[in-house]
């Protein structure tokens, strides 16, 4: 079952496009790499049990190695997943705003010198002299 919440108000939806397509898919990442946790830990284990005597570690020491193939192959499966759904949204959101251009650009039948007087920036007062750069917690940079 996917997520719910904020993500399923239109209002969220009409601001951020295709975030549900996203939290659905994000859902489906985090299970497959719950299942491929748990599948990976159970296989590497049961395969350890019925080969103990041809290996040359204890059980405390197969059970370190299952837990470790299990989060490994659970962390690969949600990162490969959750990267899929990031680039899958990416690409629904460029979508979203080219076609957003293209319906400025049919609406602007307005002169074009009204909007590049308003796209150029403010023009800035005088400056006072230079004041010392200074760093992230204020103190000065030399």
């Amino acid at each position: 079952m996917p997520l719910t919440g904020p993500m399923d108000d239109p209002e969220v939806e009409e601001k951020y496009p295709g975030s549900k397509a996203y939290t659905v898919c994000q859902s489906g990442a985090f299970m497959s790499g719950v299942f491929a946790t748990v599948t990976g830990g159970l296989v590497t284990f049961i395969g350890q049990s019925a080969l103990r005597k041809r290996l040359p570690w204890g059980s405390n020491s197969a059970m370190v190695i299952s837990i470790v193939v299990a989060a490994g192959s659970g962390w690969v499966v949600a990162y490969t997943r959750s990267r899929e759904c990031q680039q899958k949204w990416y690409k629904i959101r460029s979508a979203h705003e080219e076609k957003l251009k293209l319906l400025a650009k049919e609406d602007s039948g307005i002169s074009t010198q009204a909007t590049e007087v308003a796209s150029k920036p403010p023009e800035q007062p005088p400056s006072s002299p230079a004041l010392p750069k200074t760093n992230q917690y204020g103190d000065p940079i030399q």
